[in-house]
């Protein structure tokens, strides 16, 4: 009887231990997960970035402090676009491309030529179209997740 008991005891540790090993780790993680997806038609306007006001951007996922989003679309626009992904950054950048609205500075991207059509995934603070100066129409599917930033890895 004893040995049954020990048995059970035993096994309930164990399966314990590997029940607790196999959850995902939320320490890397803070916040939520939103699903995102969605058809719209979108229209240019000029830059609210400075030093860019000559430019047309429009948001397709707009910044949101402490907000990233991941996913993958797929677009088609009137006139050649360019896909501007944005980072939420700390400070002036160091160097690397930034623009600003007044207010805040992020790092972008812009991670496509100049092309009318195109699917791309992507993972940033904000997602927008982009052209040096062309008013434009695009309309864009997009399929994806809104998340809370990375606050930390542990290791």
């Amino acid at each position: 009887m004893k040995i049954v008991i020990l048995a059970v005891v035993v096994a309930v540790a164990v399966g314990g231990l590997l029940l607790i090993s196999s959850v995902p780790s939320q320490d890397a993680v803070a916040g939520y997960n939103q699903k995102i997806h969605f058809v719209k038609t979108l229209e240019s306007a000029p830059s609210p970035g400075l030093g860019h006001e000559s430019h047309q951007l429009v948001f397709i996922l707009p910044m949101s402090e402490g907000v990233m989003y991941e996913g993958i679309m797929s677009y088609t626009s009137n006139v050649p676009v360019q896909i501007a992904i944005f980072h939420e950054i700390d400070g002036d950048g160091a160097g690397q491309p930034t623009w600003t609205n007044g207010t805040h500075t992020y790092g972008w991207a812009l991670i496509s030529p100049d092309v009318k059509a195109g699917t791309h995934e992507f993972v940033g603070s904000a997602v927008a179209f982009h052209t040096g100066g062309d008013e434009f129409v695009a309309s864009v599917a997009l399929d994806g997740w809104t998340r809370a930033h990375m606050i930390d890895v542990m290791p």
